[in-house]
């Protein structure tokens, strides 16, 4: 694991200076959001595969193994997968497959990203897609940890509204997310919307208070 953390870790670094190249920016600036001890986050997410029971509550071609979102609190999330399963949403609001390709990562950029590049960048919708599960599905992404104390911000030469790039606005509930100026607040409530059956067993106050926020 070690060995993948620093592989991940170089990855999100190659990122960050095409990210800088490609908004024609210092890279000091993107710099200045992360800490100076290197921190991340990860975690190694199972899912179980189709049954006759998924099959049957299945609706439009999608039946839940994660529900569609953003990454709330990131600027770009990498992740390897065992097996195919993800679905992006394209700018027309269509589900793409993924393809898994064997020892590839993919790599969706965050809320804060699409932040800070004033939507030039386009944070991505993506989903995990349980109809397109056969067998025991495995992925690990992994987060370069930015700072708390530090949100990101519009650029100032990314605030013209000419910028954003035109796409299907995403569900309302990801907006309501994405209003939560807190990153800790916003990053927990986003955990509770990933399972929110277990979240409200659990957590049964935060819960209700997402669900009067509109986030679930």
């Amino acid at each position: 694991m070690e060995t993948l953390f620093e592989r991940y870790r170089a990855l999100n670094l190659a990122l960050n200076e095409h990210i800088c190249r490609l908004l024609d920016i210092p890279q000091a600036v993107l710099d200045a959001y992360f800490p100076d001890e290197y921190e991340f986050n990860s975690a190694t997410w199972h899912y179980l595969p189709v049954n006759t029971t998924i099959r049957a509550g299945a609706q439009n071609g999608f039946a839940q193994g994660m529900h569609e979102h953003r990454d709330p609190s990131t600027f770009v999330t990498c992740l390897i997968q065992s097996r195919p399963g993800l679905q992006v949403q394209n700018h027309a609001g269509v589900w793409i497959d993924v393809p898994h390709v064997e020892g590839g990562v993919v790599c969706n950029i965050g809320m804060q990203l699409m932040q800070l590049a004033g939507g030039k960048l386009v944070a991505t919708t993506h989903r995990v897609n349980t109809l397109l599960i056969d067998e025991d599905r495995y992925t690990i992404p992994y987060v370069l940890s930015t700072r708390l104390d530090k949100p990101a911000e519009t650029l100032p030469q990314f605030s013209s509204a000419n910028v954003a790039k035109e796409h299907i606005p995403p569900n309302p509930k990801i907006l309501r997310l994405a209003s939560i100026s807190d990153p800790l607040e916003r990053s927990g409530y986003a955990r509770l919307s990933l399972f929110p059956a277990i979240a409200k067993k659990l957590y049964p106050n935060e819960f209700k208070r997402a669900e009067e926020l509109g986030l679930m």
